[in-house]
């Protein structure tokens, strides 16, 4: 039981003196322990500040990145604005140009119908010039008998008063006489025929006058006619 005591102190001691030392030392394999940390401690904060450093850089490119996609966004932006005030000019122009066409739609519209009226009007006014023209020709043949007529008579006036109050048979135009030529004396003749050639020199001056007024028609239809012509 001694020698157990003593062995059991011994091995105390002898603990106390190791626990002693390593106290006083530190223990080896604590300190290998510590410094193998240490060691990766000092590798992953190396990694950790490299990383960092690519991430930095990663960051700066990003900010370029950014930077040049919004100058890009800017600059379509500004694009779409202008593209947006184009297209708003375009439309108006599109509005002022559709109304400029109906417009010119209703001009057309509006000569179409004066065309169909000068159509029609010049029908009428060709109407009205064959009428005047056949009323000119018969004024025109009108007068042709008249002079005849009137050119007759002053030659038997000149025979009566040749022959002294012997006149040829005379049909007068008008039935305006009371008695036939043949039972007038010389100076009834004579006042007969003198009254008869100034109502026919009336009458032919009417048929002047209205010969001039049919002329005057017809250039004024001819007038509107060459009018129609050109139009047309």
């Amino acid at each position: 039981m001694v020698e157990q005591f003593a062995v059991d102190m011994t091995q105390c001691t002898s603990a106390i003196s190791r626990t002693q030392t390593i106290m006083r030392h530190g223990n080896p394999v604590h300190q290998n322990r510590t410094r193998s940390k240490n060691n990766n401690e000092k590798n992953e904060l190396a990694r950790l500040r490299q990383e960092n450093e690519s991430l930095k850089k990663e960051i700066e490119s990003l900010k370029a990145e950014r930077f040049q996609s919004e100058s890009a966004f800017a600059c379509q932006t500004q694009v779409l604005q202008i593209m947006a005030d184009s297209n708003s000019n375009l439309q108006s122009q599109l509005i002022n140009v559709e109304g400029e066409a109906a417009h010119q739609k209703a001009c057309v519209v509006q000569l179409l119908l004066e065309l169909e009226t000068a159509a029609s009007e010049h029908e009428v006014s060709k109407k009205l010039l064959e009428k005047a023209q056949a009323i000119l020709k018969e004024g025109v043949a009108l007068t042709t008998v008249y002079r005849t007529q009137l050119k007759k008579l002053s030659n038997e006036r000149k025979m009566a008063q040749l022959q002294q109050g012997a006149l040829s048979p005379i049909h007068p135009l008008k039935s305006e006489a009371k008695r036939p030529v043949e039972e007038l004396d010389g100076d009834d003749a004579a006042s007969f025929i003198k009254n008869m050639n100034k109502a026919l020199q009336n009458e032919t001056r009417g048929l002047y006058s209205k010969i001039g007024e049919l002329r005057a028609i017809i250039e004024q239809l001819q007038r509107k006619l060459r009018r129609f012509l050109v139009i047309k």
